[in-house]
């Protein structure tokens, strides 16, 4: 509900504006970007897997920088990287439904920005023509409609300290 404790981790323990909340001036902005997340996720198989990502299946996820490059061990090394890319197939080893049929999704691209300026992403290349949609934006809310579609080199600016989810349409065959 936007509470916050002004940086303690312990308030536990005081009888004051730290630890007070007044329940009738909940942040209704904040709830309702809570209650859209909700929904997206739950409209996403892609990110709700019954089973954590190991071995193989993890070896498959595709990390990115900012730049649009694969991460590579000197990138995850790299003590000033702030910001990351990545992209989750969403007919990949799908889990199944109740009824045994395959949850598959369209393919998602989460940028990650955890600096407090607004670096500029590129869309990495993760298959051929694909055009990525913007969907979440934490930054800014009102962002999150699907506009004009981004293809593989284009530039994208994520907001400071937030996370953009692009999806990709779902599509059937090979990839």
């Amino acid at each position: 509900m936007g509470r916050t404790q002004r940086g303690n981790d312990n308030a536990y323990c005081q009888d004051n504006e730290i630890s007070w909340y007044d329940w009738s001036a909940p942040d209704v902005d904040l709830l309702a970007f809570t209650r859209q997340m909700v929904a997206f996720r739950r409209a996403h198989p892609v990110f709700r897997r019954r089973r954590f990502l190991s071995g193989q299946q993890a070896s498959e996820l595709r990390w990115f920088t900012p730049g649009g490059a694969e991460m590579t061990e000197a990138g995850w090394s790299d003590p000033s990287a702030l910001a990351v890319a990545l992209c989750l197939d969403g007919s990949d080893d799908p889990d199944r439904a109740a009824d045994g049929t395959a949850m598959v999704d369209e393919d998602a691209l989460v940028l990650v920005n955890g600096w407090w300026e607004p670096p500029q992403f590129t869309v990495p290349v993760t298959r051929p023509g694909l055009a990525w949609q913007l969907v979440v934006d934490s930054h800014d809310p009102g962002r999150t409609q699907r506009g004009v579609p981004l293809g593989a080199g284009e530039p994208f600016t994520v907001g400071p300290r937030s996370v953009v989810v692009l999806c990709g349409p779902l599509v059937s065959g090979p990839r």
